[in-house]
């Protein structure tokens, strides 16, 4: 698809977007899943079949399910995000201090964790590492780290359990 053809594609959809977005009660962050059903709506023109229906109910159920996508990422991170004091955040806002606070942070919310538990917590979530990397740097199998990660997460949701 053309960027013009995509831009008159946009025009025409643009208000079924808004009415997704303030039927899912989206105020916050209104740009970013904006964003994310304008990407919906070019995975439905890249996909769409003439002969299974519709272009706008297709469009409709791409486009909303692109931002349930996003939202549901964002409830997950939430929910499973640690709490953290006030002077903690503090501290984090230092950037000089910032690999340190990272080695101490991780000693002390990582007490229950494993060797290898710590190696997937401090390669995977704190250095952004893919599992294959993880694996290759580890001389283990990307399917161990996801089971160094599945500990891991267990245990620390049971420990920081409110």
């Amino acid at each position: 698809m053309e960027n013009n053809e995509f831009e008159t594609l946009k025009e025409e959809y643009d208000p079924m977007i808004h009415s997704i977005l303030h039927k899912l009660h989206i105020k916050l962050d209104y740009e970013e899943y904006y964003q994310t059903a304008l990407i919906g709506l070019w995975y439905a023109a890249n996909r769409f079949e003439e002969n299974k229906g519709t272009f706008t109910t297709f469009a409709y159920t791409t486009i909303r399910g692109e931002v349930l996508k996003i939202l549901y990422k964002q409830s997950l991170f939430l929910q499973r995000s640690v709490q953290m004091e006030h002077d903690t955040l503090e501290l984090i806002a230092e950037p000089a201090q910032d690999q340190i606070l990272q080695q101490l942070l991780l000693a002390e919310y990582c007490t229950c964790l494993t060797p290898r538990e710590k190696v997937y917590v401090e390669e995977r979530i704190i250095n952004d590492r893919s599992f294959e990397e993880i694996a290759s740097r580890y001389n283990v199998s990307p399917e161990t780290v996801k089971t160094w990660g599945k500990l891991a997460k267990r245990k620390l949701r049971n420990k920081y359990k409110k």
